[in-house]
């Protein structure tokens, strides 16, 4: 939903070049719907997406159907053919409410619903009226039509499997969770668009302004599909790709799986959680299953952090015994990563560089070589040991 809210109704003026012109000069980019709210006469304006508006808004005889609630309702909503959102949309709107004094709400063929008041609270209040009314509407309609209520076809980046559900996909769980929640209120829609159908339509679609092609919109069992070009130029115009620029750059791993085998501790478990902060999808292996479970677990909050490598329930034997062996001095009491530290140092010591190994600086060198940085190295020697002049290849 989407809100706009103006103290008063002076004459507006709007540019796209200055933020000067925002309120309080936010420099937050402004919406593509900024016009929209701007140009209608009201201090309070909603626009909204429900799934029953839309579907209202996408039916092949919705001004017909929308005509027919505001009788039975006695609402007075006004239809506009499908526009693309931005200025043109704006001066539209402003043009309906005034050559129809007294609407309470905009249908936008093909879109959406926009709604208003005098105050916050009366605007809410005819949101929530509207649209509850429009689910009374279609829902009367489902009374009548029995169990047969819907038409369409489902989206390429969702799969659904007879008996055990949906899949869907996107380039990372965000976008894959977000493309499900679309394909529902899409299914949700042409849904409520087939309970509206009554017989053919015929004529121009009431979605088809002056300047569209009729042929270009697609008729399935009532519902409205716009024009491939529309559905083009809302993908790629300027407003939407400047949006998409604001987002977050891919991380180099994402989209990709990661197999750790022996991820449960050590170096995989600092591979595991490296390849998650870059973006992977990790799956841990490791013979000890609760350990894999543990680093499972870690995985599930890794953001973007410095790891600390662990110290496992057998390690701390091995790192006391390696103490003992080159007699270097060290008391019981210290902890697990003390001692780890203390022999780490020692080996520095034998080292060109004199910096200790950790295991993150193996999993950097292993992450090198398993990403895109190394596509062309299937594998390689690569020594991740601080320079030890006896182990150079000769």
């Amino acid at each position: 939903m989407n809100t706009s809210t103006k103290a008063s109704t002076p004459k507006t003026t709007w540019s796209p070049c200055t933020p000067l012109c925002a309120f309080r000069s936010n420099p937050v980019a402004a919406s593509i719907d900024t016009p929209l709210h701007g140009f209608l006469p009201f201090p309070h304006v909603d626009h909204l997406h429900p799934d029953w508006g839309i579907a209202l808004a996408a039916s092949a005889n919705g001004k017909a159907k929308m005509a027919e609630f505001n009788r039975e309702f006695n609402h007075s909503l006004v239809w506009l053919p499908w526009q693309r959102p931005g200025f043109a949309l704006g001066l539209m709107m402003r043009r309906a409410v005034a050559e129809n004094p007294g609407c309470d709400g905009i249908v936008l063929g093909g879109h959406g619903l926009f709604t208003w008041g005098g105050t916050q609270r009366e605007c809410y209040l005819n949101t929530l009226t509207v649209i509850d009314r429009i689910d009374q509407f279609i829902e009367r309609h489902a009374t009548e039509k029995g169990p047969s209520r819907l038409g369409g076809q489902a989206i390429p980046t969702v799969v659904l499997i007879q008996g055990l559900g949906m899949f869907s996909f996107g380039k990372n769980k965000t976008e894959a969770r977000i493309v499900g929640e679309f394909y529902a209120n899409a299914i949700h829609v042409m849904e409520g668009a087939t309970l509206l159908a009554e017989g053919e339509v015929s004529g121009t679609l009431p979605q088809c302004g002056i300047v569209q092609d009729p042929a270009g919109f697609k008729v399935f069992s009532n519902y409205v599909a716009l024009p491939a070009i529309e559905a083009s130029r809302i993908e790629y115009w300027a407003m939407e790709e400047a949006k998409i620029r604001r987002q977050l750059a891919e991380k180099e791993l994402s989209r990709r799986i990661v197999l750790v085998v022996g991820g449960g501790s050590g170096i995989g478990r600092e591979v595991a959680l490296l390849a998650a902060a870059r973006g992977a999808h990790v799956v841990v292996a490791d013979r000890d299953e609760a350990a894999a479970a543990r680093v499972a677990v870690e995985l599930q909050s890794v953001t973007s952090r410095e790891f600390t490598a662990s110290t496992p329930v057998d390690i701390r034997s091995r790192v006391s015994a390696s103490l003992h062996k080159y007699k270097i001095p060290f008391d019981d009491s210290l902890t697990d990563d003390e001692l780890r530290n203390l022999l780490a140092g020692f080996y520095a010591q034998r080292t060109l560089t004199h910096q200790p190994i950790d295991s993150a600086d193996c999993a950097e060198a292993i992450l090198f070589l398993g990403s895109p940085r190394a596509r062309c190295t299937n594998g390689h020697l690569f020594p991740v040991d601080g320079d030890i002049p006896e182990a150079f290849l000769r």
